[in-house]
Parts: structure tokens; sequence; C-alpha cells
């Protein structure tokens, strides 16, 4: 029979030591916490937000450092900083704290807007981070020092996007980053570089070009330039980090897919210098392409050779592409553009934006339609044509061909024409009426066509409904 209070307490010297029996040992402050972590369960999202506020600060830095220790088993693969409100100093001790492995932190989003302080942030970062987003902060050229000493030692080696966008930086900003991309020692992984809206300019752009020339981004599948004011001669460097003569020694850009070049300017020449560097496999794997506005109605050669270009079929992977207000786009370019998209030689293109600038528009979209009749767009899901000025009969032409089934896939298709009267909105009715989108009451659609968005002028509106299209 055993004692009495023998199972709360029973003490016994064994090699020197005194066991306790039958009493838990004290709990550690360690076990305490990482069962309320374990309870409580807080997601990447729940982490994102308490650290990002002033009353969560410390909370976020202990569960880091748990996770970071193996303490917790959270997964934490995205932390999204967009709204952090505290000092530099308390981001980089944040990040020091991260957890770091592969898989562990594939994402970071940050858009505090600290400017040259954050140059120590930098160097906190995971050497397994995947993508990177600061976009909107206020960095500058002494930033960007630091970002490119990181990409210098290669310190993020993994690193698959990096976005840029909507920061100062200016030519010098972008000069320092780009010195640091050139200069690594090894090619990275890089396959989505975004710096639209950093206020480049055609100094920024020059070096940029130049280590693009450095055959360290042959992963790059997407390059965002928009709205950097570059300028042709920025163009003119551009083009030449592309071009075929570089390209055959470099093989520079075998895996870009998305260029956007919007909200620059690209003369004539400049575009015809360009569909060249593109098309001797300046980037065999463009999927899609956003070039800028430009040209003077005097000079054709730009849209002619963007047109060439098509033809000879090295756009052949091409998915999406918008051309907008090119003054370039006159009567014979067009035709000629809508030839070489009737060839079949870009089949796979699924999204067309083109936009005429120019008043007393005549035999334009004739072109596109004939393009559209000869099944040369069979593949086109959305498109969309902006004219300044047309006659009522030439968009009853566009209507149909598309009512003869020229793009049987089209789900969205989207007008804007200026006219005199209702014309143009009577005869696209009826054309569509002609073909595979009569849409008798009680049957089943045989179009795909969701969308129809048309404006004009002064004419009515085109309206899609469920049961088919009403001209109002």
């Amino acid at each position: 029979m055993s004692r009495p209070g023998a199972d709360v307490q029973d003490y016994s010297a064994v090699e020197g030591q005194v066991l306790s029996i039958g009493v838990r040992p004290p709990q550690t402050t360690d076990s305490v916490l990482c069962a309320l972590i374990e309870h409580a369960r807080p997601t990447a999202k729940d982490i994102s937000e308490v650290a990002s506020d002033r009353s969560g600060f410390g909370v976020s830095c202990l569960l880091l450092n748990f996770i970071k220790t193996g303490r917790s088993r959270l997964a934490l693969e995205r932390l999204d900083l967009s709204g952090f409100s505290l000092s530099a100093g308390k981001l980089k001790f944040l990040l020091s704290s991260l957890p770091s492995g592969p898989g562990v932190m594939e994402t970071i989003r940050c858009e505090c807007d600290f400017g040259e302080p954050a140059v120590v942030i930098f160097h906190q970062l995971s050497g397994s981070l995947e993508h990177l987003d600061l976009s909107g902060n206020s960095f500058r050229s002494v930033s960007m020092e630091g970002l490119g000493s990181v990409l210098l030692f290669s310190w993020l080696p993994s690193l698959l996007s990096l976005d840029l966008s909507d920061n100062p930086l200016g030519p010098s900003g972008v000069r320092a980053f780009a010195k640091g991309l050139s200069a690594s020692p090894y090619s990275l992984l890089l396959q989505s570089l975004k710096l639209a809206r950093t206020r480049a300019k055609t100094e920024g752009v020059r070096t940029l070009a130049e280590a693009l020339k450095a055959k360290k981004t042959t992963s790059l599948q997407m390059l965002d330039l928009e709205g950097n004011d570059m300028r042709p001669a920025g163009l003119k460097y551009l083009a030449s980090a592309v071009n075929a003569e570089a390209l055959s020694i470099c093989s520079r850009f075998p895996k870009l897919r998305r260029l956007d070049l919007g909200r620059g300017f690209m003369d004539s020449t400049q575009l015809a210098a360009f569909a060249t560097a593109l098309g001797e496999k300046g980037a065999p794997s463009l999927q899609e392409l956003v070039l800028p506005e430009g040209g003077v109605e005097s000079n054709s050669v730009g849209v002619v050779g963007f047109a060439n270009t098509i033809s000879s079929g090295h756009f052949s992977e091409l998915r999406r592409l918008k051309m907008c207000s090119r003054h370039d786009m006159i009567l014979e370019t067009f035709t000629t553009l809508g030839r070489s998209l009737a060839t079949g030689k870009a089949s796979l293109l699924q999204s067309l934006d083109l936009e005429i600038v120019r008043f007393n528009v005549g035999g334009e979209v004739w072109a596109i339609a004939e393009a559209i009749s000869g099944r040369g767009l069979c593949a086109l899901t959305s498109f969309r044509l902006s004219v300044a000025g047309v006659k009522g009969s030439e968009i009853s032409v566009l209507g149909l061909a598309l009512g003869e089934g020229g793009c049987s896939a089209l789900q969205k298709l989207d007008l804007c024409w200026m006219e005199n009267g209702d014309e143009g909105v009577a005869g696209l009715a009826e054309g569509l009426g002609g073909g595979v989108f009569v849409v008798s009451s009680g049957s089943v659609p045989q179009s795909k066509m969701s969308t129809v968005v048309c404006r004009g002028m002064e004419g009515r509106g085109m309206h899609s409904s469920g049961r088919g299209l009403e001209h109002r």
C-alpha cells in the first residue's frame, strides 16, 4: 500500500540527482507561447497586419522569431507590408527576424515611404526570396545602390520577380540599379522586371539597355518600362539591347514573354528598327507586346516594318498586341498590317487593340475586315478598334466579316468611332445579324461572344444581352 500523498510527490536520489515523481515540471514561457501560437494559428495575412501597426509590432517579431528558430511550424510564404507605418529601423529589425530557407519566405511586398534610410533594409532580405514588390515607395539613387549591391553579391539568388514601379528613381537611380544588375558574377534567375513610371528618361534607359546586354538576364520573361519618357533616343538604346547581331552572341532574351512600352513615344524610324531587332529572333518567345504612340503620316516605315515582321513569322507566339495613337497608321500602312495578320503567321493572337487617331479615315476598317474574313485571326477572343472618323458602311463590312465567323472564338468586341448619325451601329447590327451571331428566340447562341461595346459620337448604342444583340 502506497503512502498517503505518494501520487502527489515522491523524491528519490538517483546518481546524485533528485527526481520528482508524479509532479509535472513547471511550464516554460516558450512552451506556453508555443501552445498559444498553435492554438491561434495566425495566417500570413494576420501576421502582415499586426506587423504593420505599432500595437502589434512586438507580437509579430515574436511570431517570426518562433518560426525562424523552428519552435513554430506556421506557414509563412508571403509577407505584405504595404501598410507598414513604423520607422525604417523597425522594418530592418522585423526583416532580420524573418525565417529563411526554400519555400519558407517567397514573397515580400513593401510600399513603405522611407526614402534613403531604406537602403539598410535590402541587406536583411532572405536569400530564399522569390518575389519582391517595392513599388510605390520614394526610393532614389542611394537606395538603388543598396539594392544593386545585393544583386552584385548574389544575396538574392532565388529572385524571380522584382517590381520597382512608381519610385522616383530618376536616371541616376536606374543607373545605380543597372550597375548591380550587370556586375553580378552569375546569371540571374529574374523572370519579371518592372520599372514603370520611375522617371528613367533617355539616360536611365541607356544604362539599363547596357545592363541588359551583359547576358545576366537571359531568363527574363517580362520587362515593363511604361511611362518613363524615354523619347526616341531611349528607345534606340533599348532596341540595341535586342539587335540580331548581339543576340546571336549573347542570346539576350530567349524567354521574354511580355514587353510593355506603353505611355512612351516611338517614331516611325525607331519602330522599324525595333521591329527588325525583335524579328531577328530577338525575342522568340514574346507573347504580349504593347507599343507606344508616335509616328507621322509622312513616314510609314515603322508600321510597314512591323507588319513585315509579322508576315515573316517572327511573332508566331504572340497572344496580345496593343498599338495605340499611331499617327503613321494611314490607309496604306494599315492595309499592310491587316494583310500581315491575314497570313495566319500570328494565328495564336487572342487580344488585339488598335487605335487610329487621324481623321477622315478611308479604307482602314476594310483592311482589318479582310483579315478577319481570311480567318487569319481565328483565335481572337478580344478585339478593340478605335477610329477617329469612319463611314458607317465600313463598320457594316466589319460586322459582316465577324458575322461570317471569321473570329468564331471572339468573346469581347469593343468598337469606338465618330460619325454623323447611326449608320455604323445599324450596319454593325445588320452584319452581325447575318451570320453566326444570329440568336433567334429560344435558340442556343452559336457564338461565345459575351460582350459587345460600341461607342459613337452622335449615334445610339449597341447593347449585348443574354438573348442576342439589340440595336437601340
